[in-house]
Order: structure tokens, then C-alpha cells, then sequence
């Protein structure tokens, strides 16, 4: 096609002395792309900054573009890499620096970091971005103005903050649901598909929305617990049928705000995971428990999930998180499975209240031996991915990375938990690697970044345009 001629894909790095650093808005063009430029002068755009440039051919086999710095500061850049990837067309002789990859999210104030829960994550985001020639930014929700941001860019570990370009490539890390599903909110979204810029996982999945999508999926129905709404005939249908039953918000996260209901021949118990919140109940009736746990949350939204014989270590129950991404072919994948330990005696397992991270295949090695633990996991992976490739065929376009929460029985079966959209990226674990669900989500936005790059380039033809 003539738009993927029209483009190419290049690397430009500042100009030493030896270059000819001494000329003013000069670009210096290894001879094998002379080619490619056919004018003397070029545009070079940065967001919403351009600058004019002379082109000048030089007798290198290097495949670098090296550019005079006065250009770096025409285009108001902050923030230098050791070198930048930037598209050139040739038809409209302009030459965009990009992609630029970002994050939204809200500020926080009086903080160690404007954004603490996911600050190492977006620091490992910015040295996988860097390593490839791109920017990468943190947007804060309440300065974004039109495409236009005050935002944070990182110099020496540290956040900084600056008049920042508009990304090519925006994951909502948004935490907050009210933000989410403001006019405001939709209105930049509007505005980000205006102009052809992604936005990945703008939704929240709340506990209903889980079962409403896999509603139709016969052949995962023996993967899903049983469950439903707060109402009194659902309450008893699932106490009377199962050995355990959570209630749990319908809009929460983190583990936070769960009920567990068991019942045995001396009655029904309720127990908060929280026991702060709320010492162990105890009913002599079904009826009595539901009367108790209905005035208790009279004011919220919650949902029932039956409970399940979950496998556990030292009296610490076990459940497993798969992060699954898209990768650059646009299929689901696994990055990364964790195995969670609660706290000894507890039935919450999330790392936010106090659990613990464990490799998948010690945990399942030690209880199932080395084959059964293999096939156990192959089988949490396989389902990992069915169900993320199930969300986003009903949901298209709206997730590139998911949590799911998948439960191993004591007779090895599996059931899906729980399916996060804002996956937590707080371990509380420091390190200097790249975790790979980073190195997941850094490929598929970069690739995204490019392919909207070259349709927005006004080369390219309006019926590229959905």
C-alpha cells in the first residue's frame, strides 16, 4: 500500500562536534537514505512543536539521523534520550518524533511519589520505552486540558514535571470509578479517538459484569462458581448448597469488604476479612444469617460467589493471578502467573491485605507432585487466556491487559475467581529488572503507537479511517 511507503521508521540522536554540531536546524543523513530525502529542508514535529531543517547528506554508514541540539530545544523537549525513534513521510517531508507512550492516573499529594501505587511500574515502563528510542510520560488526570498536559517525565529516578506532548498511546490507570464514568472522562475520550490515539482499559469489570459476559460461554460454565446478586432467594439457594459463600462488592478490589458465610450442623457463621471490621457471627438459621448480612449491607451493592474447597499451605488458603496481555499479533497471552498465600487463618490472599507471592509450580509441586503440577498449570494458563480472549471479543478494544483470579481445588479442578481490568502493580517489592508484564504492555503500545502515527499522517487517505 502507498501509506507504508510513505513512511519510514528511523532512529535520530543528538550531533557531536565531529558531526558539525556547529550548524544551526541541521539534520545529517547517512547517504544510503538520500533516497528517502529529496528536499534540502524538512519539518520536524514534537506534539504540537515544529521546526523547519536543513537537510545535509554525509558520507556514513551509520543508521542514525544526527540532529544539531538547537533543534532538541525549538521543539521544547525536555527530556533527551541516548537516541529517538521518529516516522518520516515523504510525501508531506515531515518527520515526527514518536511514538510517545503514556499513563493516566490521578495525583497524589504529600506523597514519596505524585503516584505511589504504581510508581515502580511506570518506572520500569519508562526504561523499557527508553531502551527503544521512546518517551514515556505519566499524565495527571486533573491537569490534562484538551491534549494539552502538564505531566511527568523521569530524570535521575525522579519524577519531574513539564509541559509534556499528547501521548500516541494512553493505558488508564484511572483507580477511580466516579472519574471513569464522568462526562469529562468521556468527552477526553472523544477527544483521543478524534485524533486516532488509543486508550486501553477504560473500563471497570464489576463481579456482575464477570458472569454476564461468560453467561453465553457454555464451554466454560464448569470453570465459573455459582452466583449471583444479593437477594434473599439466591442467599439461601447457595448457603443451603454449598459448603461456603462470599459476598463481595460488586464494585471492589483488593480484597477489601469480603464476607464469608458457612454453614454446618450448628448453624450459619458470618466472618468479615477484615475481623477489625467484624468478629465472627453466629446464626442458628439460614433465615436469621440472611436477616443479619442484609441490614448490614443494605446501602451497597454486593454480589454472591460460591466458595470453593481451595487448595492451602500451613493454613494459609492459595489462589493463583494470571496477568494476560495482548501481544504484538493481538492475541492474549500469559506474562505472569503468581501463586498468593493469605495470612495464616485468613481467606483473603490479596497482596494489598496481607498476603504472600509464591512461584506457581512449588506451591502445586509440593501438594500434586511434579506431573499433576504441571498439568495444573497448563490448565490455569489455558484458562487465563480463554477468558481474556472471551472479554475482549465481547468488549473489543477496551483491555490490553487483565488480572484473573483462578482457584486450584483440593482435587485439582480449577474456577475462575475473579477477573481484574486495573490489575494491582504495588508488590511492595523494589527491583531493578523489568517485570514482564511491563515488557508486554511497552510492545503491544509501541506497535499500536506506530500503526496510529501513520494514520493520522495527513498522507494517508480518509478511508483508512474507521
Amino acid at each position: 500500500m502507498e501509506k507504508q511507503t510513505n513512511h519510514h521508521w528511523l532512529a535520530i540522536a543528538p550531533a557531536s562536534k565531529m558531526d558539525g554540531c556547529q550548524k544551526k536546524a541541521t539534520l545529517f543523513i547517512p547517504e544510503h537514505y538520500q533516497e528517502i530525502f529529496s528536499n534540502n529542508k524538512i519539518t520536524i514535529k514534537l506534539g504540537n512543536h515544529e521546526v523547519l531543517a536543513s537537510v545535509e547528506i554525509v558520507n556514513n554508514a551509520s543508521s542514525i539521523v544526527k540532529c544539531t541540539t538547537d533543534i532538541f530545544d525549538s521543539l521544547n523537549m525536555k527530556q533527551m534520550l541516548s537516541k529517538l525513534s521518529c516516522m518520516y513521510c515523504t510525501e508531506t517531508e515531515v518527520l515526527t518524533i514518536g511514538p510517545i507512550i503514556g499513563v493516566v492516573t490521578e495525583e497524589r499529594k504529600n506523597e514519596d511519589s505524585p503516584f505511589p501505587t504504581i510508581d515502580s511500574f511506570c518506572k520500569e515502563l519508562h526504561a523499557y520505552c527508553a531502551n527503544h528510542g521512546s518517551f514515556f510520560f505519566v499524565y495527571p488526570w486533573g491537569k490534562l486540558r484538551n491534549l494539552q498536559s502538564i505531566g511527568y517525565y523521569l530524570e535521575d529516578s525522579h519524577w519531574q514535571q513539564a509541559d509534556i506532548p499528547i501521548a500516541h498511546f494512553f493505558y488508564n490507570r484511572i483507580h477511580s470509578r466516579k472519574i471513569s464514568y464522568s462526562t469529562k472522562f468521556q468527552d477526553f475520550y472523544q477527544q483521543l479517538n478524534d485524533k486516532h490515539i488509543s486508550l486501553y482499559n477504560k473500563l471497570f469489570l464489576s463481579k456482575k459484569d464477570m458472569y454476564d459476559i461468560l453467561a453465553n460461554e457454555s464451554n466454560l460454565q464448569r470453570y465459573i462458581p455459582a452466583g449471583g446478586p444479593l437477594e434473599q432467594g439466591t442467599f439461601q439457594k447457595l448457603v443451603n448448597e454449598h459448603f461456603s459463600v462470599f459476598a463481595k462488592p460488586i464494585f471492589g478490589s483488593q480484597g477489601r469488604g469480603i464476607y464469608r458465610i458457612t454453614k454446618n450442623e450448628h448453624g450459619v457463621t458470618i466472618e468479615s476479612g477484615n475481623s477489625s471490621i467484624l468478629e465472627p457471627e453466629c446464626f442458628s438459621t439460614v433465615d436469621k444469617a440472611w436477616e443479619f448480612l442484609q441490614k448490614r449491607l443494605i446501602t451497597k451493592s454486593y454480589w454472591l460467589q460460591a466458595g470453593l474447597s481451595l487448595i492451602s499451605l500451613d493454613e494459609s488458603v492459595c489462589d493463583f493471578r494470571c496477568l494476560t496481555h495482548l501481544n504484538t499479533e493481538d492475541n492474549w497471552v500469559v506474562s505472569s502467573t503468581t501463586a498468593r498465600l493469605s495470612p495464616p487463618g485468613s481467606f483473603i490472599s490479596n497482596l494489598a491485605q496481607g498476603g504472600m507471592k509464591l512461584t506457581p509450580l512449588t506451591v502445586l509441586t509440593t501438594i500434586f507432585g511434579k506431573e499433576k503440577a504441571r498439568f495444573i498449570y497448563r490448565l490455569i494458563t489455558e484458562l487465563a487466556i480463554a477468558i481474556s480472549t472471551v472479554v475482549d471479543s465481547q468488549l473489543k478494544d477496551s483491555f490490553f491487559e487483565l488480572g484473573i483470579d483462578i482457584g486450584v481445588e483440593k482435587d485439582g479442578g480449577i474456577k475462575l475467581i475473579e477477573i481484574n481490568a486495573k490489575p494491582s502493580k504495588n508488590d511492595g517489592v523494589s527491583s531493578t529488572t523489568i517485570r514482564p508484564s511491563a515488557r508486554a504492555i511497552s510492545n503491544f503500545a509501541l506497535l499500536k503507537a506506530k500503526r496510529n502515527m501513520e494514520e493520522v499522517c495527513s498522507c494517508s487517505p480518509l478511508e483508512l479511517f474507521p
